[in-house]
């Protein structure tokens, strides 16, 4: 368990260059991921071959951008339990205390993994744009933040890393 977790200009939308989410036809792991210019997003299945473009009619929208400005300009709904795209549910999906626990990717996985398992959690101002609290913890439901809550959680997210491992 880490002892110290400092973070304050993390984002959700970081995380979302790729999703993990079930197929709809073989309901295996399948990945949804935004073509290298961000214009169209695919699912595709590696165990059954389905696949699946997306594209939004609304122009100069970009998907997955790392780039914040892009964001200004119209994104789909984020902050939910399925992919931005084709709203198919994420892969990374358990319960957890009564609650939801879910992740992106691998690496919001690790994210959250570092932060749920840190005894000390510091927010640190970003240099950019000041205190926020539009970042990641933050936003961070209280159940999800909760100390009596920790083992369970992390039980969760091992639970997760294991059905990542096994569908590889």
């Amino acid at each position: 368990m880490n002892n110290r977790f400092k973070d304050g200009s993390t984002f959700l939308e970081s995380f979302a260059t790729h999703f993990f989410v079930h197929c709809p036809k073989c309901q295996k792991m399948a990945i949804v991921a935004a073509s290298p210019d961000e214009t169209i997003t695919r699912i595709s299945c590696s165990n059954c071959g389905y696949v699946k473009d997306w594209s939004c009619t609304q122009a100069d929208v970009r998907m997955f951008s790392n780039n914040a400005e892009n964001y200004k300009k119209g994104v789909l709904g984020i902050g939910a339990n399925t992919d931005w795209c084709f709203h198919f549910p994420l892969w990374l999906n358990v319960a957890c205390c009564g609650e939801e626990l879910w992740a992106y990717n691998l690496e919001h996985l690790s994210w959250l993994k570092s932060y749920i398992g840190a005894s000390l959690r510091e927010r640190q101002e970003n240099q950019q744009t000041g205190w926020s609290t539009a970042n990641l913890e933050s936003r961070l439901p209280k159940w999800l933040k909760l100390s009596k809550n920790r083992n369970e959680i992390l039980k969760g997210i091992e639970y997760l890393e294991k059905k990542i491992s096994n569908n590889r």
